[in-house]
């Protein structure tokens, strides 16, 4: 409209229970007419007015119910509001704020200008001298924070500048979260501050120096990629990253699966062992940080490489601090290939058959996102309510895709990731730089019951749209893989709480157990040399196997079966035979091949 100048008429709206849009008034002034609006249910969008100055009129607004959106409304330098500033700080929606006047242009200026609001400085930093001051040589501690009171905020370092915090004024203490992190202790003291914010106490800094009570050597590698898409070139980002208290230098390794067509390095690795290993150096990895290489592999696809298939990737890390000799750290990723697929999504690692997890041991989740829109998203905001059955105080930060632009906050069970002016590109005009990701860390509680299943969805923000909810993860908790301590896991082991039964546990014939897992009691008469005359290979298979047979044996049967007995394959035999087992997950299945009154029963490893 060229004509709107004000919004006098709607006095008598005190409510409105879905949303307000004000778009695209070229003569819109003033706000006048909203004054005795308090409370909007939905989104609040104003968009595109170009002779719009402030969003006086707004100042008895006392709720946004949804999402917030201010942008290209070029004269307007004056947002800061009350409920506008409390919305930036404690608003549950998404945030698009951009391309209006000085002032206004992005969060960071409007809640710079908003009354009665401060904020709270508190680089937390690994004080290698002990001295109590940070030098420049000395770098923040990003997986370390602090405990902000009232509120019970607490509050994440980061690697830039040691951490930050808006609040309105007021009285608050301010404490290091030793909880968190018990592996380290202060230099600098006292170890909580009282401070008060106010008009003449703009900003505070307060510093928390720290220093390692024991030589911890933790490095934990991961590896994060875009989505798995057949025939594509696809970027994998390999990661180390130290959780220790040491300063380490060591190799980060990437074993990529076989079936892999191409190879295009962007950081070119500093050794490859042939054709698929590659190798990266590393030195002086600080406690908190994290080293960082790129591949783009292009993935396999049909007719050679089926649809739903595994990938096999193996990240790995040699390393060596204080601490020496080398330690290792390995992790196997599998990745099922998709030539369709949902952008975001939400993984789980370390991965056992079963959705089985350790209850003393991390579960490392990655939050994957991509912009499918048209325009590039100015903001990304990612909340995730964490399982009740989760310890907050083993959250642990590894590592995103922009980590310049992320803050971290955990209050109560509500995990949040924002990234704030991200500027995410859409996939229709950069594919790659459409897509982020964040990484992070977290165990169960120790006093959980053995099967507790915790699950984890994730809710993405892009600007102003409605949220982006993943796929759920889950995984089912035990305090061991081994309950009767014989060598074989739950899943291989057909009977975990009798160690005198597992897959090499002698076979007593004709007593009606199964001792050795192969899905039957052994029956006398078995002729070894029918064994001795077949050969099956390769053994362990990706695929397929070959099964050859002597050419004296007619009517030889084939029998499959998994760790429960139960049969998945019957079919005759020729003298070669190809047995195709890509639709079975990994693990170990029993082959028998039956010839007369005869038969044996094979291990094979599906990887």
């Amino acid at each position: 409209s060229n004509v709107l100048t004000n919004l006098e008429g709607f006095e008598n709206l005190n409510y409105v229970g879905g949303s307000i849009s004000i778009d695209d008034n070229d003569a819109l002034i003033s706000l006048a007419g909203l004054e005795n609006i308090y409370s909007i249910g939905y989104n609040l969008t104003i968009n595109r007015n170009d002779t719009l100055t402030s969003l006086a009129g707004l100042e008895n607004l006392t709720y946004i119910g949804g999402d917030l959106n201010i942008f290209e409304n070029s004269n307007l330098s004056v947002c800061s509001v009350p409920v506008i500033c409390d919305f930036l700080l404690n608003g549950s929606g998404s945030i698009d704020v951009h391309d209006n006047a000085a002032g206004c242009n992005d969060q960071i200026e409007i809640l710079d200008n908003c009354e009665g609001l401060g904020q709270i400085h508190y680089p937390l930093f690994f004080d290698l001298n002990e001295n109590g001051s940070q030098e420049s040589e000395e770098p923040c501690l990003p997986q370390t924070s602090v405990l902000i009171e009232p509120g019970n905020i607490i509050s994440y370092g980061n690697s830039t500048n040691g951490g930050h915090k808006h609040l309105y004024f007021g009285d608050y203490s301010i404490s290091y979260n030793q909880n968190a992190t018990p592996l380290w202790e202060l230099t600098t003291s006292p170890n909580s501050f009282d401070f008060t914010l106010d008009s003449l106490n703009y900003a505070d800094t307060v510093y928390f120096g720290l220093f390692p009570i024991v030589n911890d050597s933790d490095l934990k590698v991961t590896m994060a990629n875009s989505q798995p898409r057949c025939n594509e070139y696809v970027t994998f980002e390999v990661m180390a990253v130290n959780e220790g208290t040491t300063v380490a230098d060591g190799t980060l390794w990437l074993t990529a699966d076989a079936n892999i067509q191409d190879v295009n390095y962007i950081d070119p690795p500093d050794t490859l062992v042939a054709p698929d290993r590659f190798g990266w150096f590393f030195t002086e990895l600080y406690p908190g940080q994290v080293v960082k290489k790129q591949i783009r592999l292009q993935l396999p696809g049909p007719p050679d490489f089926p649809i739903g298939d595994l990938l096999f990737f193996e990240t790995q890390v040699f390393y060596s601090d204080i601490n020496s000799p080398y330690h290792s750290d390995k992790l196997v990723h599998s990745f099922e290939l998709f030539c369709s697929y949902d952008p975001n999504d939400k993984l789980v690692q370390p991965v056992f058959p079963n959705n089985y997890a350790l209850i003393g041991e991390d579960l490392g989740y990655t939050i994957r996102f991509q912009n499918t829109g048209n325009a590039e998203a100015y903001d990304v905001v990612i909340k995730d309510v964490l399982d009740s059955n989760l310890d907050l105080n083993t959250f642990r930060y590894i590592a995103s895709s922009h980590e310049s632009v992320l803050s971290t906050y955990l209050k109560g069970n509500l995990l949040t990731f924002e990234f704030r002016n991200i500027f995410l590109a859409d996939s229709t005009s950069n594919f790659e730089e459409s897509q982020g990701y964040v990484m992070y860390s977290i165990r169960a509680k120790e006093d959980i019951d053995e099967e507790t299943v915790i699950d984890n969805t994730a809710n993405i923000f892009f600007d102003y749209n409605p949220a982006i909810i993943t796929n759920t993860t889950e995984n089912v908790m035990l305090s061991t893989f081994d309950f009767d301590e014989d060598g074989f896991e739950l899943w291989n082991d057909c009977d975990d709480m009798n160690e005198n039964i597992n897959p090499e546990a002698e076979e007593i014939p004709n007593n009606g157990i199964d001792e050795d897992c192969d899905g039957e009691d052994a029956v006398v008469g078995t002729d070894e040399l029918l064994k001795s005359n077949v050969q099956i290979f390769p053994n362990p298979t990706k695929r397929t196997i070959s099964i050859h047979l002597p050419k004296s044996f007619t009517n030889a049967e084939l029998e499959i079966k998994d760790y429960s007995g139960k049969l998945l394959l019957q079919q005759s035999l020729e003298h070669q035979s190809i047995i195709d087992l890509t639709k079975y997950p990994r693990g170990v299945y029993f082959l028998i091949v039956e010839h007369q009154e005869t038969f044996f029963v094979e291990k094979i490893v599906k990887i």
